[in-house]
């Protein structure tokens, strides 16, 4: 995935992004920053954004003094790599899950179409039932689903015959970003088409509210990719993870 993002939504990306790290491009004068990030306070845990070749450093508080030595050791002045952190600190460190955060700017339209088996529409209060039975369905959804309806501006799901088998949701939705989120029954992901219906009507569902889709997913979640890949969203922001010990 390369990103081809028009320039009109690449402003509003990236506005999105120094909200996140709260600074103005007037500010930064390096190629890398660190940030202490109180939420990952004596985890050792170090998150890396690439991002316009440019490189955000959110660090556990407890190790800045460690980790501003190595960045002045290295230079301020080139952007950082997970591999030169190991380079640095030999053994006491070691790389964990990466992640892609990508864009859909272009509407989305999806080519097949669900048989007739299936069914597609917004989930009310009145269907709080069907998704606890939904979460309740696969000890994997149960365990990584806090899906409330009334938490999001809107809970799409498909249905097979009168069984939910897939929910697609926005849960981020500030400013002129949406964050995509859709958990499938791992009965049904093989039949792509499932996700593929549900994000073309969030995107549809953004476009009229003038927001831009997002989607972040783990690097070795092949199958985020490949859909990503064939729903026409772009990579634009590239997160490493390491721990120090």
């Amino acid at each position: 995935m390369i990103s081809i993002i028009p320039d009109n939504q690449i402003k509003k990306i990236n506005l999105y992004w120094q909200n996140i790290f709260d600074y103005k491009p007037s500010d930064k004068d390096t190629e890398s920053q660190t940030i202490p990030d109180n939420s990952l306070k004596n985890s050792g845990k170090i998150s890396i954004y690439h991002i316009n070749d440019k490189s955000f450093i959110k660090i556990d508080p407890c190790i800045l003094s460690k980790i501003s030595d190595f960045v002045n050791s290295h230079s301020p002045y080139k952007t950082l790599y997970s591999k030169d952190f190991e380079d640095y600190f030999k053994n006491n460190i070691r790389r964990y899950e990466n992640a892609y955060f990508c864009y859909l700017t272009e509407p989305s339209y999806v080519s097949d179409v669900l048989n007739s088996e299936y069914s597609v529409r917004k989930l009310l209060p009145s269907d709080t039932k069907v998704l606890e039975n939904f979460k309740k369905s696969h000890s994997e959804i149960e365990h990584k689903t806090t899906l409330i309806i009334e938490n999001y501006p809107i809970l799409l799901g498909c249905f097979y015959k009168d069984s939910l088998v897939s929910v697609a949701s926005l849960d981020y939705f500030k400013n002129d970003i949406a964050n995509l989120n859709i958990i499938t029954h791992p009965s049904f992901r093989d039949n792509t088409i499932i996700s593929k219906t549900l994000i073309a009507e969030l995107c549809q569902f953004c476009l009229k509210e003038g927001k831009i889709l997002q989607y972040n997913f783990l690097d070795k979640d092949e199958r985020a990719k490949k859909l990503a890949q064939s729903m026409g969203f772009n990579l634009y922001v590239f997160k490493e993870n390491l721990v120090l010990k």
